[in-house]
């Protein structure tokens, strides 16, 4: 789900008319998007303050941003010749995530809940999507008139789920568990990352890192991701949260921030490699045209 682009173009007299307008449209609507999203945590933390439900203004737009990322990535396999079950994908996406919000919330003020029940939170997501794919199934059965697809379309719809609800809802458990500034810290670190990847990707980048996949990207744009990850990530969580959210005993503070820097550097470059495995499939250069100069919702996650 996270991604890194790794050798953007920086404006000079040679940048072609097009290229430029793209990169102008990428700064506007990139800091446009960052404002925006900085101002729904804010309210999120005022909310959280007020009525002691942490996520309340978060979840609303993180919903919104999955159906999109659910319609994109349906898009993209029907633009591969393959037909899976919209209906299902949409409502499993939708019910993944809610229950990854609902439950621990839930549980939190029935706290009863466990000793009944005997399962926790993240039981409740395995639940729905084993519902999702038992509708699979049926939805495929009654659509079904002769052999051939039917494999594919089944194999379609899971990962569609697994691809936008799953790994929505590990959003969820970021800013229920961790709380804000953990969720903050993720998505600062991935943005220096992405930052990383510009600079170093167009100034050094030499080497191919998956020339099959996406010819632009370079070695040195992705250690440019990891190390500037590295970096956002002593920022975030050594400077201006400098509070442990671990014991101190169990992860030294250095080697705290240090991991989580390269984990999420280089998650984000396999994300976006995986990203790009499945356009690359369909023949797309971006997951949708949804966002000027940055294409779709599952080009910005």
């Amino acid at each position: 789900m996270i991604r890194h682009s790794y050798s953007p173009t920086i404006l000079d007299d040679t940048t072609p008319p097009a290229e430029r307008e793209n990169l102008i449209w990428r700064l506007v609507v990139g800091t446009t998007l960052t404002l925006v999203l900085l101002g729904v945590f804010y309210v999120d933390f005022l909310l959280e303050k007020l009525i002691a439900i942490p996520g309340v203004a978060l979840f609303p737009v993180l919903m919104i941003f999955a159906i999109l990322a659910t319609r994109e990535i349906l898009e993209l396999t029907v633009a591969g010749g393959v037909k899976p079950i919209p209906w299902v994908v949409y409502g499993t996406c939708v019910i993944v995530i809610t229950s990854s919000w609902i439950t621990p919330l839930w549980y939190r003020f029935a706290r009863t809940l466990y000793e009944r029940w005997h399962t926790s939170p993240s039981d409740w997501i395995l639940f729905a999507l084993a519902a999702g794919m038992i509708l699979v199934f049926i939805a495929e059965m009654r659509r079904y008139t002769r052999p051939g697809g039917v494999t594919v379309n089944v194999a379609a719809s899971v990962l569609a789920m697994l691809y936008v609800g799953l790994l929505f809802s590990f959003l969820v458990q970021i800013r229920l568990i961790w709380g804000l500034r953990a969720l903050l810290a993720t998505l600062v670190v991935v943005k220096l990352g992405d930052t990383g990847a510009f600079l170093l990707g167009k100034t050094l980048g030499r080497r191919k890192l998956a020339p099959g996949l996406s010819p632009k990207k370079t070695i040195e744009g992705a250690v440019g991701a990891v190390l500037f990850s590295c970096v956002g990530a002593f920022l975030m969580l050594d400077v201006f949260f400098p509070e442990p959210t671990v014991p101190v005993s169990v992860v030294p503070p250095t080697w705290g921030w240090l991991a989580f820097g390269i984990l999420l550097g280089v998650f984000g470059i396999l994300g976006d490699l995986a990203e790009s495995l499945i356009k690359r499939d369909v023949a797309r250069k971006d997951s949708s045209r949804l966002i000027p100069g940055l294409g779709g919702v599952l080009d910005v996650v």
